[in-house]
């Protein structure tokens, strides 16, 4: 079993409270909201599955990313189909922030959804056998 260090422990009552107390709070009166509830209920269960063991659970990682993509996407398409305004306040939805979201979240996310991994040519330091950020320095003599 693996080691559960701040991290977990910090996090893990808060999600739990939170996906065991957002249906009773949550006024459910379209469609749209019901989704949403919905969404969120399994992205905090796939949270605190990789937070409970990131290793054996490595696939509710993927899960988080799938909804994070799926999220900007569908406020993307919002953005175009719904006729939100092209520019407004960065806090107000508009088109502007629906690319920015989708570029800045939403990307990314589907690469770790569909790869596993952020790191655009797929070399994790650990693969190459080399040590990360090692000390190790070329010597010039001559």
């Amino acid at each position: 079993m693996p080691a559960r260090g701040f991290v977990f422990w910090a996090l893990f009552p808060s999600f739990l409270i939170f996906a065991l107390a957002l249906p009773l709070l949550a006024g459910l009166k379209t469609v749209t909201a019901v989704v949403v509830l919905a969404a969120t209920e399994v992205l905090s269960v796939f949270v605190l599955l990789g937070l409970w063991n990131g290793e054996r659970f490595g696939w509710a990682w993927r899960g988080v990313a799938w909804i994070v993509f799926a999220g900007c996407a569908a406020y993307l398409v919002h953005g175009v189909v719904g006729g939100l305004p092209l520019i407004d306040r960065r806090s107000q939805p508009s088109l502007l922030n629906a690319i920015l979201a989708f570029i800045a979240f939403g990307m990314p996310a589907l690469r770790f959804a569909l790869f596993g991994d952020l790191a655009p040519g797929g070399t994790d330091p650990e693969d190459s056998g080399e040590e990360f950020g090692s000390e190790e320095e070329d010597d010039d003599e001559e």
